[in-house]
Protein backbone atom coordinates (compact mmCIF):
# COMPACT_ATOMS: atom_id res chain seq x y z
CA UNK A 1 0.00 0.00 0.00
CA UNK A 2 1.13 3.13 -1.05
CA UNK A 3 1.21 6.00 2.01
CA UNK A 4 3.06 9.10 2.52
CA UNK A 5 4.76 9.88 5.86
CA UNK A 6 3.43 12.34 7.92
CA UNK A 7 7.08 13.99 7.48
CA UNK A 8 5.70 15.59 4.11
CA UNK A 9 2.61 17.12 4.83
CA UNK A 10 2.30 18.98 1.19
CA UNK A 11 2.43 15.47 -0.27
CA UNK A 12 -0.69 13.95 -1.64
CA UNK A 13 -1.46 9.86 -2.19
CA UNK A 14 -1.25 9.24 -5.82
CA UNK A 15 -2.88 6.30 -7.50
CA UNK A 16 0.48 5.41 -9.90
CA UNK A 17 -0.23 2.31 -12.06
CA UNK A 18 2.67 0.71 -10.49
CA UNK A 19 1.52 1.10 -6.97
CA UNK A 20 -1.79 -0.10 -8.27
CA UNK A 21 -0.10 -3.06 -9.47
CA UNK A 22 1.82 -3.78 -5.85
CA UNK A 23 -1.40 -3.70 -4.28
CA UNK A 24 -3.00 -5.86 -6.16
CA UNK A 25 0.24 -8.60 -5.89
CA UNK A 26 -0.01 -7.94 -2.00
CA UNK A 27 -3.85 -8.87 -1.73
CA UNK A 28 -3.17 -12.02 -3.59
CA UNK A 29 -0.41 -13.16 -1.66
CA UNK A 30 -1.97 -12.61 1.68
CA UNK A 31 -5.85 -11.76 2.36
CA UNK A 32 -5.55 -8.19 4.53
CA UNK A 33 -7.70 -7.97 7.49
CA UNK A 34 -8.45 -3.89 6.65
CA UNK A 35 -11.19 -3.27 3.86
CA UNK A 36 -10.13 -4.21 0.28
CA UNK A 37 -10.12 -1.73 -2.24
CA UNK A 38 -12.96 -1.77 -4.89
CA UNK A 39 -12.00 -1.32 -8.23
CA UNK A 40 -14.25 1.63 -10.28
CA UNK A 41 -16.49 -0.47 -13.22
CA UNK A 42 -15.56 0.39 -16.74
CA UNK A 43 -19.06 1.94 -16.65
CA UNK A 44 -18.36 4.44 -14.01
CA UNK A 45 -18.12 8.13 -15.12
CA UNK A 46 -14.51 9.03 -15.38
CA UNK A 47 -13.27 11.25 -12.80
CA UNK A 48 -11.32 14.65 -13.63
CA UNK A 49 -7.62 13.90 -13.60
CA UNK A 50 -6.06 15.79 -10.85
CA UNK A 51 -9.71 15.80 -8.69
CA UNK A 52 -8.39 16.52 -5.25
CA UNK A 53 -10.45 14.41 -2.65
CA UNK A 54 -9.84 14.89 1.10
CA UNK A 55 -11.00 12.61 3.65
CA UNK A 56 -11.48 13.71 7.00
CA UNK A 57 -11.24 11.78 9.84
CA UNK A 58 -14.74 9.73 11.14
CA UNK A 59 -16.62 11.08 14.12
CA UNK A 60 -16.92 7.87 16.32
CA UNK A 61 -17.24 6.89 20.21
CA UNK A 62 -14.17 5.87 21.72
CA UNK A 63 -14.81 2.28 21.23
CA UNK A 64 -14.87 2.35 17.97
CA UNK A 65 -11.90 4.69 17.32
CA UNK A 66 -10.74 1.62 15.19
CA UNK A 67 -13.58 0.80 13.14
CA UNK A 68 -13.69 3.85 12.31
CA UNK A 69 -9.88 4.17 10.66
CA UNK A 70 -10.52 1.27 8.90
CA UNK A 71 -13.38 2.64 7.28
CA UNK A 72 -11.36 5.50 6.61
CA UNK A 73 -8.69 3.53 4.91
CA UNK A 74 -11.64 2.07 2.95
CA UNK A 75 -12.26 5.41 1.73
CA UNK A 76 -9.02 6.38 0.42
CA UNK A 77 -7.90 3.28 -1.00
CA UNK A 78 -11.23 3.39 -3.03
CA UNK A 79 -10.48 6.99 -4.26
CA UNK A 80 -6.95 6.38 -5.28
CA UNK A 81 -8.19 3.31 -7.36
CA UNK A 82 -10.92 6.15 -9.21
CA UNK A 83 -8.05 8.41 -9.82
CA UNK A 84 -8.53 10.90 -7.54
CA UNK A 85 -5.62 13.15 -5.71
CA UNK A 86 -6.05 11.94 -1.74
CA UNK A 87 -5.20 13.71 1.62
CA UNK A 88 -5.95 11.04 3.85
CA UNK A 89 -6.78 11.48 7.66
CA UNK A 90 -2.80 11.49 8.68
CA UNK A 91 -1.73 13.85 6.05
CA UNK A 92 -4.59 16.50 6.94
CA UNK A 93 -3.81 16.60 10.03
CA UNK A 94 0.08 16.88 9.14
CA UNK A 95 -1.10 19.51 6.62
CA UNK A 96 -2.98 21.64 9.46
CA UNK A 97 -1.16 21.10 12.24
CA UNK A 98 -1.77 20.79 15.90
CA UNK A 99 -4.16 23.61 16.40
CA UNK A 100 -5.96 23.10 13.28
CA UNK A 101 -6.57 19.24 13.80
CA UNK A 102 -8.02 20.35 16.89
CA UNK A 103 -10.17 23.01 15.88
CA UNK A 104 -11.40 20.28 12.66
CA UNK A 105 -11.64 17.65 15.52
CA UNK A 106 -14.25 20.17 17.12
CA UNK A 107 -16.29 20.77 14.42
CA UNK A 108 -17.89 17.06 15.53
CA UNK A 109 -18.65 16.79 11.84
CA UNK A 110 -20.64 19.55 11.19
CA UNK A 111 -19.81 20.71 6.95
CA UNK A 112 -19.99 24.11 6.84
CA UNK A 113 -17.32 23.60 10.19
CA UNK A 114 -15.17 21.26 7.91
CA UNK A 115 -15.01 22.90 5.03
CA UNK A 116 -13.81 26.03 6.69
CA UNK A 117 -11.00 24.01 8.64
CA UNK A 118 -9.86 22.04 5.64
CA UNK A 119 -9.33 25.31 3.31
CA UNK A 120 -5.87 24.57 3.20
CA UNK A 121 -5.70 21.42 1.74
CA UNK A 122 -6.79 23.35 -1.80
CA UNK A 123 -9.51 20.25 -2.16
CA UNK A 124 -12.39 20.14 -4.32
CA UNK A 125 -14.38 17.78 -2.65
CA UNK A 126 -14.40 16.25 0.93
CA UNK A 127 -15.84 13.52 2.29
CA UNK A 128 -17.21 13.54 5.95
CA UNK A 129 -19.29 11.40 8.41
CA UNK A 130 -20.02 9.33 11.44
CA UNK A 131 -19.74 6.10 12.33
CA UNK A 132 -21.87 4.65 15.28
CA UNK A 133 -24.16 1.74 16.57
CA UNK A 134 -26.99 1.11 18.64
CA UNK A 135 -28.34 -2.28 20.37
CA UNK A 136 -28.54 -4.09 17.01
CA UNK A 137 -27.11 -1.53 14.49
CA UNK A 138 -24.34 -0.27 12.92
CA UNK A 139 -24.91 3.09 12.01
CA UNK A 140 -23.19 4.32 8.84
CA UNK A 141 -23.00 8.11 7.54
CA UNK A 142 -21.19 9.35 5.03
CA UNK A 143 -21.34 12.23 2.29
CA UNK A 144 -18.76 13.52 -0.39
CA UNK A 145 -19.46 17.29 -0.48
CA UNK A 146 -18.26 20.10 -2.99
CA UNK A 147 -15.63 21.85 -1.22
CA UNK A 148 -17.12 25.38 -2.93
CA UNK A 149 -20.79 25.30 -2.31
CA UNK A 150 -20.93 22.88 0.44
CA UNK A 151 -23.49 20.74 -1.59
CA UNK A 152 -23.99 17.07 -0.73
CA UNK A 153 -22.91 15.35 -4.10
CA UNK A 154 -23.53 12.10 -2.31
CA UNK A 155 -23.98 10.28 0.47
CA UNK A 156 -24.66 6.96 2.18
CA UNK A 157 -27.02 6.20 5.19
CA UNK A 158 -27.32 2.89 6.44
CA UNK A 159 -28.49 0.86 9.58
CA UNK A 160 -25.87 -2.51 9.09
CA UNK A 161 -27.05 -5.35 11.61
CA UNK A 162 -24.44 -6.15 13.50
CA UNK A 163 -25.59 -10.03 13.91
CA UNK A 164 -25.30 -10.10 9.96
CA UNK A 165 -21.65 -9.87 9.76
CA UNK A 166 -22.14 -8.06 6.75
CA UNK A 167 -20.27 -4.41 7.44
CA UNK A 168 -17.19 -4.76 5.91
CA UNK A 169 -18.67 -6.20 2.34
CA UNK A 170 -21.56 -3.46 2.61
CA UNK A 171 -19.21 -0.67 2.84
CA UNK A 172 -17.16 -1.77 0.52
CA UNK A 173 -19.85 -1.74 -1.96
CA UNK A 174 -21.28 1.51 -0.64
CA UNK A 175 -18.08 3.55 -0.98
CA UNK A 176 -17.03 3.43 -4.73
CA UNK A 177 -20.66 4.52 -5.64
CA UNK A 178 -20.36 7.30 -3.60
CA UNK A 179 -17.40 8.34 -4.57
CA UNK A 180 -18.25 8.35 -7.96
CA UNK A 181 -21.21 10.72 -7.25
CA UNK A 182 -23.88 8.38 -7.70
CA UNK A 183 -27.16 8.65 -5.40
CA UNK A 184 -27.61 5.77 -3.29
CA UNK A 185 -29.50 3.08 -4.91
CA UNK A 186 -31.97 1.44 -3.35
CA UNK A 187 -33.85 -2.65 -3.10
CA UNK A 188 -37.31 -3.59 -2.51
CA UNK A 189 -38.35 -5.95 -0.27
CA UNK A 190 -41.81 -8.10 -0.72
CA UNK A 191 -42.57 -9.96 1.95
CA UNK A 192 -45.99 -12.73 1.53
CA UNK A 193 -47.35 -15.32 4.13
CA UNK A 194 -49.71 -18.35 3.78
CA UNK A 195 -52.18 -16.63 6.01
CA UNK A 196 -53.72 -12.87 4.88
CA UNK A 197 -53.72 -9.94 7.15
CA UNK A 198 -50.40 -11.01 8.86
CA UNK A 199 -48.60 -7.98 11.07
CA UNK A 200 -45.32 -7.25 9.56
CA UNK A 201 -42.31 -5.42 11.41
CA UNK A 202 -38.99 -4.54 9.83
CA UNK A 203 -36.81 -3.72 12.04
CA UNK A 204 -38.90 -3.36 14.90
CA UNK A 205 -40.85 -0.34 13.18
CA UNK A 206 -44.41 -1.35 11.83
CA UNK A 207 -44.97 -1.92 8.14
CA UNK A 208 -48.23 -3.35 7.90
CA UNK A 209 -50.27 -6.77 7.23
CA UNK A 210 -49.25 -9.13 4.40
CA UNK A 211 -48.59 -9.24 1.55
CA UNK A 212 -46.16 -5.84 2.02
CA UNK A 213 -43.75 -4.30 -0.44
CA UNK A 214 -40.88 -1.59 0.62
CA UNK A 215 -38.48 0.01 -0.45
CA UNK A 216 -35.00 0.07 1.32
CA UNK A 217 -31.43 0.72 1.53
CA UNK A 218 -29.34 -2.08 0.67
CA UNK A 219 -28.71 -4.54 3.64
CA UNK A 220 -29.93 -7.01 5.99
CA UNK A 221 -32.51 -6.89 7.75
CA UNK A 222 -34.53 -8.09 10.49
CA UNK A 223 -38.41 -9.05 9.72
CA UNK A 224 -40.60 -10.08 11.86
CA UNK A 225 -44.19 -11.46 11.65
CA UNK A 226 -47.48 -12.08 13.96
CA UNK A 227 -50.91 -12.86 13.84
CA UNK A 228 -53.08 -14.08 16.66
CA UNK A 229 -53.28 -18.10 17.50
CA UNK A 230 -50.16 -18.19 14.88
CA UNK A 231 -46.30 -19.12 16.31
CA UNK A 232 -44.70 -15.79 15.83
CA UNK A 233 -41.81 -16.01 13.23
CA UNK A 234 -38.59 -13.99 12.60
CA UNK A 235 -35.96 -13.77 9.94
CA UNK A 236 -33.47 -11.93 8.18
CA UNK A 237 -34.16 -10.59 4.53
CA UNK A 238 -30.84 -9.59 2.76
CA UNK A 239 -32.17 -6.10 0.42
CA UNK A 240 -29.74 -6.03 -2.62
CA UNK A 241 -29.38 -2.82 -4.69
CA UNK A 242 -31.40 -2.40 -7.28
CA UNK A 243 -33.16 -5.93 -7.24
CA UNK A 244 -36.74 -7.71 -5.73
CA UNK A 245 -36.03 -9.25 -2.84
CA UNK A 246 -39.11 -12.25 -2.07
CA UNK A 247 -39.86 -13.51 1.24
CA UNK A 248 -42.09 -15.86 1.62
CA UNK A 249 -43.10 -16.72 5.41
CA UNK A 250 -44.69 -19.94 6.47
CA UNK A 251 -46.98 -19.48 10.05
CA UNK A 252 -47.60 -22.90 12.04
CA UNK A 253 -50.97 -22.37 14.09
CA UNK A 254 -49.65 -22.69 17.77
CA UNK A 255 -51.02 -25.75 20.06
CA UNK A 256 -54.83 -25.78 20.17
CA UNK A 257 -54.67 -22.35 18.34
CA UNK A 258 -57.96 -21.56 15.85
CA UNK A 259 -57.50 -19.20 13.42
CA UNK A 260 -59.66 -16.12 13.75
CA UNK A 261 -61.33 -17.07 10.66
CA UNK A 262 -62.59 -19.82 11.24
CA UNK A 263 -62.85 -18.47 15.19
CA UNK A 264 -65.37 -15.82 13.98
CA UNK A 265 -67.28 -18.60 12.16
CA UNK A 266 -69.20 -21.06 14.51
CA UNK A 267 -71.21 -18.36 15.98
CA UNK A 268 -72.70 -16.84 13.60
CA UNK A 269 -73.33 -20.52 12.20
CA UNK A 270 -75.02 -21.54 15.27
CA UNK A 271 -77.28 -18.03 15.77
CA UNK A 272 -78.38 -18.66 12.17
CA UNK A 273 -79.05 -22.67 12.54
CA UNK A 274 -80.61 -21.53 15.81
CA UNK A 275 -82.82 -19.01 14.79
CA UNK A 276 -83.82 -21.61 11.66
CA UNK A 277 -85.26 -24.19 14.12
CA UNK A 278 -86.79 -21.68 16.71
CA UNK A 279 -88.40 -20.69 13.72
CA UNK A 280 -89.12 -24.50 12.27
CA UNK A 281 -90.28 -25.80 15.40
CA UNK A 282 -92.98 -22.66 16.01
CA UNK A 283 -94.49 -23.62 12.37
CA UNK A 284 -93.51 -26.80 12.01
CA UNK A 285 -96.07 -29.39 11.66
CA UNK A 286 -95.02 -32.98 12.66
CA UNK A 287 -95.56 -36.42 10.94
CA UNK A 288 -97.75 -37.46 14.33
CA UNK A 289 -99.24 -34.00 14.59
CA UNK A 290 -100.46 -34.60 11.05
CA UNK A 291 -101.51 -38.13 11.17
CA UNK A 292 -103.69 -36.80 14.80
CA UNK A 293 -105.23 -33.68 12.52
CA UNK A 294 -106.43 -36.54 9.85
CA UNK A 295 -108.05 -38.54 12.37
CA UNK A 296 -109.61 -35.58 13.75
CA UNK A 297 -110.98 -35.00 10.40
CA UNK A 298 -111.91 -38.19 9.87
CA UNK A 299 -113.75 -38.84 12.81
CA UNK A 300 -115.27 -35.61 12.74
CA UNK A 301 -116.74 -36.65 9.25
CA UNK A 302 -117.87 -39.78 10.37
CA UNK A 303 -119.55 -38.61 13.32
CA UNK A 304 -121.22 -36.03 11.09
CA UNK A 305 -122.70 -38.60 9.17
CA UNK A 306 -123.75 -40.60 12.07
CA UNK A 307 -125.03 -37.26 13.97
CA UNK A 308 -127.31 -36.39 10.83
CA UNK A 309 -128.46 -39.87 10.50
CA UNK A 310 -129.28 -39.59 13.90
CA UNK A 311 -130.94 -35.88 13.31
CA UNK A 312 -132.91 -37.76 10.08
CA UNK A 313 -134.25 -40.71 12.14
CA UNK A 314 -135.41 -38.03 14.84
CA UNK A 315 -137.20 -35.86 12.69
CA UNK A 316 -139.15 -38.95 10.99
CA UNK A 317 -140.93 -39.79 14.49
CA UNK A 318 -141.27 -36.48 15.33
CA UNK A 319 -143.59 -35.73 12.15
CA UNK A 320 -145.77 -38.61 13.09
CA UNK A 321 -146.50 -37.70 16.20
CA UNK A 322 -150.24 -37.82 17.72
CA UNK A 323 -150.95 -35.73 20.14
CA UNK A 324 -154.16 -37.57 21.20
CA UNK A 325 -152.61 -40.63 21.84
CA UNK A 326 -149.15 -39.14 22.69
CA UNK A 327 -147.65 -41.83 20.16
CA UNK A 328 -145.23 -41.40 17.17
CA UNK A 329 -145.14 -42.88 13.72
CA UNK A 330 -142.63 -45.54 13.70
CA UNK A 331 -141.25 -48.80 15.00
CA UNK A 332 -139.41 -48.68 18.08
CA UNK A 333 -136.37 -50.04 16.24
CA UNK A 334 -136.20 -46.80 14.59
CA UNK A 335 -136.38 -45.04 18.22
CA UNK A 336 -133.48 -47.44 19.10
CA UNK A 337 -131.12 -46.74 15.79
CA UNK A 338 -131.52 -42.97 16.00
CA UNK A 339 -130.50 -43.24 19.77
CA UNK A 340 -127.66 -45.45 18.88
CA UNK A 341 -126.49 -43.44 15.75
CA UNK A 342 -126.83 -39.84 18.43
CA UNK A 343 -124.39 -41.69 20.58
CA UNK A 344 -122.04 -43.11 18.12
CA UNK A 345 -121.80 -39.21 16.52
CA UNK A 346 -121.22 -37.96 19.98
CA UNK A 347 -118.17 -40.46 20.84
CA UNK A 348 -116.72 -39.66 17.28
CA UNK A 349 -117.18 -35.75 17.90
CA UNK A 350 -115.02 -36.28 21.06
CA UNK A 351 -112.18 -38.54 19.36
CA UNK A 352 -111.78 -36.21 16.92
CA UNK A 353 -111.42 -33.32 19.63
CA UNK A 354 -108.92 -35.58 21.19
CA UNK A 355 -107.23 -36.06 18.11
CA UNK A 356 -106.88 -32.36 16.97
CA UNK A 357 -105.69 -31.48 20.15
CA UNK A 358 -103.19 -33.81 19.92
CA UNK A 359 -102.02 -32.46 16.54
CA UNK A 360 -101.74 -29.21 18.71
CA UNK A 361 -99.24 -30.41 20.92
CA UNK A 362 -96.93 -32.61 18.87
CA UNK A 363 -97.36 -29.32 16.62
CA UNK A 364 -96.21 -26.61 19.33
CA UNK A 365 -94.29 -28.99 21.39
CA UNK A 366 -91.86 -30.14 18.44
CA UNK A 367 -88.58 -30.92 21.00
CA UNK A 368 -86.94 -33.15 17.97
CA UNK A 369 -86.38 -30.58 15.16
CA UNK A 370 -82.87 -30.91 15.02
CA UNK A 371 -83.42 -34.39 14.13
CA UNK A 372 -83.06 -37.03 11.32
CA UNK A 373 -86.59 -37.17 9.59
CA UNK A 374 -88.27 -40.96 9.42
CA UNK A 375 -86.70 -43.37 6.68
CA UNK A 376 -88.54 -46.19 5.31
CA UNK A 377 -85.80 -49.02 4.17
CA UNK A 378 -87.02 -52.33 2.17
CA UNK A 379 -85.77 -55.64 3.76
CA UNK A 380 -85.76 -59.08 2.93
CA UNK A 381 -85.85 -61.93 5.01
CA UNK A 382 -85.98 -65.75 5.53
CA UNK A 383 -89.65 -65.26 6.53
CA UNK A 384 -90.43 -63.03 3.42
CA UNK A 385 -90.05 -59.20 2.36
CA UNK A 386 -90.74 -56.67 4.67
CA UNK A 387 -89.33 -52.93 5.14
CA UNK A 388 -88.01 -50.94 8.22
CA UNK A 389 -88.51 -47.79 9.29
CA UNK A 390 -86.17 -45.27 11.10
CA UNK A 391 -86.12 -41.71 12.63
CA UNK A 392 -89.04 -40.03 14.53
CA UNK A 393 -92.47 -39.61 14.06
Amino acid sequence: MLRVSPASPGRVYRALPGALLALLTLAAAAPMKAFAAEEAPATAPAIKKGTRLVVVELVTPPTMIGLGGQVASAIVRSAQSLGYEVIGPEELQALLGPEGAEALRKCNGQTLCVLSRVRPANAERVVMGSIGRDDKNYLVQLRMVDAASGEVIADIDRQILIASRRFKQDVEEAVPRMLRGEREARGTLRITANVKNVSVWIEGEPAGKTPVEVSLKPGKYEVRLEKKAYLPLKRLATVEANQVTAEEFRLILEPGGVPEEEAALPPLAAATDASTSAKAKGIRVTVPGWVAFGAAVATAGVGGYFGYRSHATEQTLRNGFDSSTHTFAGTRVQALQGQQDARTANLLFGAAGVAAAAGVLFTVFDVGGDLAPATVTPAAGPDGAGMSVEGRF
